[in-house]
């Protein structure tokens, strides 16, 4: 319900403005240049905005109105709920500047922490702050923040997002993964999910890497380069596994596994062999039943079928990353829930 609700939200705010970027699920920027002559002023607008998704989608949101998105999203956080905010730059010094600085857009706990120790407690400290100092201590990532304290941020809104450099997919298991079968059997799960999206993208990878983390936090990594380019889940396991032979010492307790698949093409390549065990007609054989099996969670729900190995076991067979209801319903349709169940080997 929540992902429908979204659906709807992002569709109403397009009927506003064609230049809607979806932020996540609940938030999206809207660009209104352009557009004053039919929905009035900014201001306007935003509520006539607020009314008809009270009216009609039956739930309250907050609206923040500035000049770029970084102030419009600090707008849009203030007085809650179903308020509309402004935040324009000669606004920033009575609105902006007295928050303390945990409330500026991408600081965290441990991000605050290190600005404390500087001095730094509010947004008008940052602001003010000799960037080369605050840069030397936090690097890239301080001078950033800086700019970002003094309302400085020139990117546009994006109807359209970024194609991807790479496909990946991670979990965090709810206990400790100490044999092959059981990691293995996590990363299928998580090759199932990345080589689908890849597929639904029309994509092919040739580089494959995967990441473990320890009971105790330490993480490394393994990756290799395939002879060929593909999106066939069973080959991408096929690499996972090797890389999970070649970097873990089959001992030490792993909380969380991932996959990643790089080195991206439009079209497939493949560099057949006798010791592959791979020929052309293979090759096409598993693509299309890939392709079936796409089309069955496509149409009737991700849980119609699975692999028979995932029966009974505590893995679910898609795991990783976003929620069921947010991997289907943001960035595709939601199928019809359907109470068969299938198995495959």
């Amino acid at each position: 319900l929540y992902v429908q609700a979204s659906r709807h939200f992002v569709a109403m705010l397009r009927e506003f403005s064609p230049a809607v970027e979806q932020y996540s699920i609940d938030e999206a920027w809207v660009d209104m240049t352009g557009t004053q002559r039919l929905w009035g002023s900014p201001r306007l607008a935003a509520e006539l905005m607020r009314r008809r998704i009270w009216e009609e989608l039956g739930f309250t949101v907050n609206i923040g109105i500035s000049s770029n998105k970084l102030l419009a999203k600090m707008a849009g956080d203030f007085e809650k709920p179903n308020k509309v905010h402004t935040l324009f730059p000669e606004e920033m010094e009575r609105k902006f500047y007295p928050l303390p600085v945990r409330d500026l857009f991408l600081v965290g706990r441990a991000t605050e922490g290190k600005l404390q120790r500087m001095g730094i407690y509010t947004i008008g400290d940052l602001a003010s702050a000799d960037v080369k100092m605050v840069k030397r201590r936090l690097g890239k990532q301080g001078e950033m923040l800086w700019h970002f304290a003094n309302g400085r941020n020139a990117d546009a809104v994006t109807p359209e997002p970024a194609e991807n450099k790479g496909y990946s997919n991670a979990t965090t298991t709810a206990h400790d993964v100490v044999t092959r079968e059981e990691g293995c059997q996590v990363l299928l799960s998580l090759c199932e999910t990345v080589a689908a999206r890849l597929r639904r993208d029309g994509k092919w990878g040739s580089c494959v890497s995967i990441h473990l983390r320890t009971n105790e936090f330490r993480h490394f990594s393994h990756q290799r380069v395939l002879h060929g380019a593909t999106n066939i889940t069973t080959e991408l396991f096929a690499a996972a596994c090797q890389l999970f032979d070649e970097a873990w010492d089959g001992i030490t307790p792993l909380r969380q596994l991932g996959i990643q698949v790089t080195r991206l093409s439009g079209e497939p390549y493949q560099q057949f062999d006798f010791l592959s065990g791979m020929d052309p007609v293979r090759f096409e054989r598993k693509l299309r039943l890939d392709e079936t099996v796409d089309a069955l969670r496509d149409k009737y729900g991700e849980d119609i079928i699975c692999r028979a190995k995932f029966s009974g076991g505590s893995v679910p067979h898609m795991a990783g990353g976003l929620s069921k209801e947010r991997r289907t319903g943001v960035t595709k349709p939601i199928p019809e829930e359907c109470p068969m169940e299938k198995k495959v080997p």
